[in-house]
């Protein structure tokens, strides 16, 4: 009898594992499908690192994402509809880099805004540098958008270039919105710094103190010490002066390792702000000033310097 009720119970057992499993697994498929769904809402996320995790999680998720995309409306909206495509194609081959076409990425670029340009300018020019040069410099001519078109600037900085690329950019210097002029200039000091001497010094006179800025830093990019005198006014500070402008300047003067700064970094380290403090103690550091060492001290034992301190050793 007992046997007999053992056997009951382990078959009564047995029938019941399936139904476990069952259960188990069903609840593991509607896990996945909460996910996709998350995943697919996340396509259309304000934010494209959120838009880039998502397309790569469903492309490798398979046929289930692919059949929660296929019908999305896409209307109107060229960056989904090229996520959609990218994820019906599947995940990328096991192993393999997918290298992309650059006429492709070009075409993509032309039917995207925002962000995504933003992303695929820099994946352009990774993919080939001499083609995306040629590219950003056509951008110049064509594109109007400000942000892009600093972007632009920055790549072509990186790129570097002869003398084609420096005529584009200085014609461009000649006619761009006055907010691009400064970054246009600095991107000319990389690409030819003997073009951009001239308009350097010139732009250091500006009235405007962001082309003034930057043509601080670009002075510094090509080491054009005849510009010396007027950093040295931007580094004494003042009320027209930027503090930006001052330590950006004190800092260019540092590199050229101008006679002025034992006479300058003292008094900018007894009257200057906080960051202009800061900018005239790394030159001290750079230039190794033993006859600093007496002021040194006493700003070390100045309370007002106390957050200091640590630098000044």
């Amino acid at each position: 009898m007992k046997h007999l009720a053992a056997c009951l119970f382990a078959c009564a057992l047995a029938a019941l594992a399936p139904d476990g499993r069952s259960a188990e697994a069903a609840g593991k498929a509607s896990e996945e499908r909460a996910r996709i769904e998350a995943l697919v809402a996340r396509l259309r996320s304000e934010r494209f690192e959120d838009r880039e995790e998502a397309m790569a999680e469903l492309r490798r998720a398979g046929p289930a994402a692919q059949a929660a995309v296929r019908h999305l409306p896409l209307e109107g909206d060229a960056e989904l509809a090229w996520r959609v495509k990218e994820i019906l194609q599947g995940p990328p081959a096991p192993g393999g880099t997918e290298t992309p076409d650059v006429d492709a990425l070009i075409a993509r670029y032309g039917r995207a805004d925002g962000e995504m340009r933003l992303h695929l300018m820099r994946q352009i020019v990774e993919t080939d540098g001499t083609r995306g040069r040629a590219w950003l410099l056509s951008l110049l001519a064509a594109e109007q958008d400000v942000p892009l078109l600093a972007q632009a600037l920055t790549q072509l900085s990186y790129l570097g270039g002869g003398e084609a690329e420096s005529r584009e950019v200085q014609a461009f210097y000649n006619r761009c919105d006055p907010e691009l002029k400064g970054q246009v200039l600095w991107t000319l000091a990389g690409l030819d710094p003997e073009a951009a001497r001239p308009l350097v010094r010139e732009a250091l006179k500006a009235e405007g103190h962001d082309l003034r800025s930057w043509a601080v830093r670009s002075a510094g990019r090509i080491q054009d010490r005849a510009s010396a005198p007027a950093l040295r006014d931007y580094a004494r500070g003042g009320e027209q002066v930027p503090e930006e402008m001052q330590t950006a300047a004190l800092d260019v003067l540092v590199g050229f390792r101008d006679e002025a700064l034992q006479e300058l970094l003292p008094a900018l380290l007894k009257t200057g702000s906080q960051a202009v403090f800061e900018a005239a103690l790394r030159g001290v550091g750079a230039l190794k000033m033993p006859a600093m060492v007496p002021l040194l001290l006493e700003l070390y034992r100045d309370p007002k310097r106390a957050e200091s301190r640590s630098e000044l050793l």
